[in-house]
């Protein structure tokens, strides 16, 4: 019984790493969309300071802002090759989390089924002992 009470407190073990890693990995997926939509942001800020630049004639600004929109347009595009590796991980992390999930539940029903059973066996002793005592009582009584 402690062998397989050992073996759940592993499983739980195994189970709640398999989850900060799975955390992890979410955290790093929201990190990188987060400065993903900032990259966006200011290329689009580029953008418009381009155009407001070129409406007022000033093409130093304009190439300036075009130099900046494509600085941003190249971190975008490596930050969504960055998300899709992370994506990647996290989505392996979460697997490895419900797999472990999966064992835990099947050893703690394990655990739960071979208590019951203990539990079973111990019931029928007392009972066996008192029935004996019962019987001896009875055997003594017709004995007198």
């Amino acid at each position: 019984m402690k062998g397989l009470k050992r073996v759940a407190a592993l499983y739980g073990m195994v189970e709640r790493v398999r989850s900060a890693e799975a955390k992890v990995a979410a955290a790093a997926v929201a990190e990188v969309v987060a400065a993903r939509e900032t990259a966006e942001r200011a290329r689009r800020e580029m953008v418009a300071g381009g155009r407001a630049a070129l409406a007022e004639g000033d093409r130093v600004g304009w190439a300036s802002a075009q130099w900046a929109r494509g600085a941003c347009e190249g971190r975008v595009t490596g930050l969504m090759k960055v998300q899709v590796v992370r994506e990647a991980v996290r989505d392996e992390a979460m697997v490895a989390y419900r797999a472990s999930r999966m064992q835990t539940e099947q050893v703690d029903r394990v655990l739960a089924g071979e208590m019951e059973r203990l539990h079973l066996e111990e019931e029928r002793r007392v009972q066996a002992a008192a029935d004996d005592r019962f019987g001896s009582r009875q055997a003594w009584v017709k004995g007198r």
